[in-house]
């Protein structure tokens, strides 16, 4: 049964030693991916921790039952503060949690060699275990994203097996005492906390993979200024409505803004203060739109707005009110309002006929229109 021991403890070491190393490398190739240095520091600390276990009796008490019990319960505070940084959560349990494994260390020394129970050592690591996984769990539960539901749940049942084993570890010694390293059960639920491990590693890196591949599409098609479509993401979204307007025969309209004179007032104020009224201005907008319509940026200062089931006359309409909300709730520096006007060109889908192109190029001739007219102006063309 020791060498089952041996060999169990050696194996999972070597194989999570491995994984760990392979992600610290991975994690120091690119910037955003230094995220990956929590899970292969749990990983390294797990596969030390097995190391140690592989060697009781063959090395000091200190290092194969204090030592290695420390590197577990460190392992899960690892993961911890990984799902803590990763979701943004905003309260952590730092000084609770990290004063646990000063507890648990001081507890085993005791029971290791003023007072050797084997029984006990075996209830304060699995209380102390059951802590962090708990708090793990509560993490990858409670911060999960809706759209990553499914993701959020694979890495959570690794740490809800390990809660299991622990728990099923603190019924089965309150039962019946069963001798170290001399049980099938205790070898089986090693086996299985070991197995734990590396699902909880691999797991964790699917998660972090999954959030990383989100955080990447929405850079495709969000401007980061202003945390609205951008043009490259603009131009699939509108064929997409224009194929559902031809095929379901339904109303669209779209409306081209461009603020006039944007260019004096980076000139005046600077950049800084040109990328606020920007941001001020997108969001007077959002107010002022319904939560089916859709806003993009199309260029410096230029937005354009995608209104479904609207003909031309409510477009206008909106476009007015688009205008009139810009001069009503202008952006003030230093308690003086700096005043802005909108331009506007409306124009709506030809059924029939239309393509994302022709429908761009008559908003663009309405907009030009309405500058040629004096701007702070909507040109409407149907």
């Amino acid at each position: 049964m020791k060498l089952d021991f041996f060999t169990l403890f050696m194996t999972t070491g070597v194989i999570l030693a491995a994984i760990s190393v392979s992600l610290l490398v991975f994690s120091y190739t690119r910037r955003e991916n230094l995220r990956f240095i929590w899970a292969s520091g749990a990983g390294i600390l797990l596969a030390s921790a097995a190391i140690l276990g592989s060697l009781r009796n063959t090395i000091p008490d200190f290092f194969s039952i204090i030592l290695f019990n420390l590197l577990i319960i460190c392992a899960l505070l690892f993961f911890c503060e990984l799902f803590s940084r990763l979701l943004e959560v905003r309260t952590r349990l730092h000084v609770f949690l990290f004063a646990v494994p000063f507890v648990m260390t001081a507890a085993l020394f005791v029971y290791t060699y003023y007072l050797p129970d084997y029984h006990v050592r075996v209830m304060i690591f699995n209380l102390a275990t059951i802590i962090p996984l708990t708090y793990t769990l509560s993490i990858l539960i409670r911060e999960s994203i809706r759209t990553h539901l499914k993701t959020h749940l694979l890495a959570a049942l690794p740490f809800l097996f390990m809660a299991s084993i622990a728990i099923s570890k603190l019924i089965i010694h309150n039962v019946k005492d069963h001798p170290e390293f001399s049980s099938p059960l205790h070898f089986i639920l090693n086996a299985l906390s070991m197995l734990g491990g590396i699902w909880a590693i691999l797991s964790s890196v699917l998660l972090i993979g999954n959030l990383l591949q989100a955080k990447l599409e929405l850079a495709a098609r969000v401007d980061p200024l202003t945390e609205i479509m951008n043009r490259r993401y603009l131009q699939n979204y509108l064929v997409n409505e224009i194929e559902n307007a031809h095929r379901k025969n339904y109303a669209l309209s779209i409306i081209l803004c461009d603020i006039d004179h944007f260019k004096d007032v980076n000139d005046r104020y600077g950049h800084l203060t040109g990328d606020a009224v920007l941001i001020h201005t997108v969001n007077t907008f959002r107010e002022h739109l319904r939560s089916c319509d859709s806003i993009a940026r199309y260029g410096g200062e230029e937005f354009l707005f995608v209104l479904c089931s609207t003909g031309i006359d409510e477009a206008c309409g909106c476009a007015e009110r688009l205008r009139e909300a810009v001069h009503t709730y202008p952006y003030t520096k230093e308690g003086v309002p700096i005043e802005l006007s909108c331009s506007f060109g409306v124009t709506s889908f030809r059924h029939g006929s239309d393509t994302y192109e022709s429908l761009i190029h008559r908003s663009d001739a309405a907009l030009y229109t309405a500058k040629r007219e004096g701007r702070d102006r909507v040109s409407c063309i149907e």
